[in-house]
């Protein structure tokens, strides 16, 4: 048996059940909207180093990924990667405190960031280690690149309180690396092999 509604509420009543539903549903609508923004800016938070504001590896990782595929459906667009390693962070925490370590990682960062191409992506994966992207760069143009910031970085030296330099390997797809793990890898290889060979020559300065 069919019951009609409107039977049992006069044109007021319904008026006022309308209102009301269309309250709640506008309520409810807007509670949807404010944990959305919320849940953005948590997962804004999560990919946001908080001391230098960078990107930090998942979105490292994901916008690699994306040139890799550009890169297959385009061989002719190369790109590189800086795996970068600040040197003496451990000692200057140890011997000043993380407060000062702190200080040297935030203008590190400022200066990595000033120094690259506005569409380079620079990134702070953890600790002492920075990445950086470099779009339509062979390992003959990263290589040129990594040079010229060495240079710098020895120009700011003085002005940057505890900074004595950073370590830098690059990879390329140049180079017939066409995954993040074999680019990464071969990064981050190389950056020790510099950071060994630096050390090595300053031992020698030193006992000169």
């Amino acid at each position: 048996m069919s019951v009609n509604i409107q039977s049992n509420f006069d044109p007021l009543q319904l008026e006022l059940l309308e209102v009301g539903m269309s309250k709640s549903l506008e309520t409810q609508l807007a509670i949807a909207l404010r944990q959305n923004e919320e849940l953005r800016e948590l997962l804004r938070e999560a990919s946001v180093d908080f001391l230098t504001g960078l990107p930090m590896r998942r979105q490292f990782e994901h916008r690699v990924k994306e040139e890799l595929s550009q890169h297959h459906h385009h061989p002719e667009h190369h790109f590189s990667i800086f795996v970068i390693d600040l040197n003496d962070l451990k000692k200057v925490n140890d011997t000043h405190g993380h407060s000062e370590g702190d200080r040297m990682i935030i203008e590190f960062g400022e200066l990595f960031k000033k120094l690259m191409r506005e569409y380079d992506m620079v990134a702070r994966i953890g600790g002492d280690e920075f990445t950086a992207i470099l779009p339509g760069e062979s390992k003959e143009g990263a290589e040129l690149v990594k040079q010229r910031l060495l240079q710098k970085f020895d120009e700011f030296r003085d002005s940057m309180v505890y900074f004595s330099g950073a370590s830098i390997g690059v990879a390329s797809t140049s180079e017939g690396l066409l995954s993040y793990e074999t680019l990464f890898e071969q990064a981050d290889q190389n950056m020790y092999t510099h950071k060994k060979a630096t050390r090595e020559l300053l031992l020698v300065k030193k006992t000169a």
